[in-house]
C-alpha cells in the first residue's frame, strides 16, 4: 500500500477485509482508501494525507 502511494496511486480499494490491523497506518501521501470489509484495530494510526471510506464495521479508528 505504501509503495503504491508513492508511485502516485489516487485510490487503492481493498476488497474482503477481515480483522486485518494496522491498515493505512503511516501513510502521508494524499490517497483514498476503500475499506470493504471488517478491519481490526488501529485503522489509520499515525496518518497525515489519504481519506478512508470504510464499508461495514470499524473498531477502533484514530485519524
Amino acid at each position: 500500500m505504501h509503495s503504491l502511494a508513492k508511485a502516485g496511486e489516487q485510490q487503492i480499494v481493498l476488497d474482503n477485509v477481515n480483522g486485518q490491523r494496522y491498515i493505512g497506518c503511516g501513510l502521508k501521501q494524499p490517497v483514498q482508501l476503500v475499506v470493504n470489509g471488517v478491519p481490526g484495530n488501529d485503522l489509520a494510526a499515525f496518518m497525515d494525507g489519504p481519506t478512508i471510506e470504510a464499508m461495514q464495521v470499524i473498531g477502533s479508528v484514530f485519524i
